[in-house]
């Protein structure tokens, strides 16, 4: 119970869509300020996105306000937050003489 109250105290924001039809379902996303969430391995995002919605899920994570980086689709569903992970800290060490710190996005495909 402490792990969902942690996580729930480090929300920072949350946005909830419902379509006009019942067709495209729902969608949910939470922002949150990840280093104040317990047990998350290093590295941590400055903050971390997650979209949860009955046709996609997605990450998308900060490493500071001001970042570069992009978006892209994955066809893990199990881990895909690992892949992203792994691709911003490459955009880190790309983007280093332009932007300190990278950002990226990823969302797996349901239907």
């Amino acid at each position: 119970i402490r792990r969902y109250l942690n996580l729930i105290e480090a929300s920072l924001r949350t946005n909830h869509f419902v379509a006009d039809t019942k067709e495209k379902g729902q969608s949910l996303a939470i922002k949150l300020d990840s280093q104040a969430v317990d047990g998350l391995p290093a590295p941590r995002p400055w903050r971390e996105i997650f979209v949860y919605g009955s046709e996609v899920e997605g990450v998308h994570l900060r490493f500071g306000p001001v970042a570069r980086g992009g978006l892209r689709w994955s066809d893990r569903a199990q881990d895909y937050r690992t892949e992203v992970l792994g691709l911003v800290k490459a955009q880190q060490v790309k983007n280093a003489v332009i932007v300190p710190v990278g950002a990226k996005g990823g969302f797996y495909p349901k239907r």
